[in-house]
């Protein structure tokens, strides 16, 4: 039997790892589900969804695989000759919390992609008064 080519839908909804019943949606929408979640540690575990997923045969299905590698070490050590240091508890929250506040209001303001309202780094050049930023 040779497979139909079927135009994508103008909606498409999407079934996360959770018991989904979607049917009555016919050609009118498509439904993005993740079939299957992959981790790369030592070794590739994969797992195939374990929820059900119920729509009709007429609705355009789009599978999605979920690729992700835990953490197992640190990202990166700093070595001790570096001039990059985490800032004191105290500081770090303070920062935590600006940046935090800065993401829920460039929700509001238009800002072009990538801008800050903050510099969060500086180096002083060793033996002047000179600061970089």
């Amino acid at each position: 039997m040779a497979s139909q080519r079927i135009p994508a839908p103008s909606l498409v909804l999407w079934a996360w790892e959770r018991p989904e019943d979607l049917r009555g949606l016919g050609t009118s929408a498509g439904v993005a589900f993740l079939a299957q979640t992959i981790a790369l540690d030592e070794s590739i575990a994969v797992r195939p969804r374990r929820q059900p997923l119920h729509v009709d045969r007429s609705t355009a299905l789009i599978a999605v695989t979920r690729i992700f590698q835990r953490l197992t070490r640190p990202l990166r050590t700093v070595r001790e000759d570096s001039d990059i240091r985490v800032p004191s508890a105290p500081i770090n929250t303070l920062l935590t919390r600006v940046v935090t506040s800065e993401a829920r209001l460039a929700r509001l303001i238009p800002m072009p992609i990538g801008s800050s309202l903050m510099v969060v780094a500086r180096k002083i050049i060793p033996g002047s008064d000179t600061l970089n930023v």
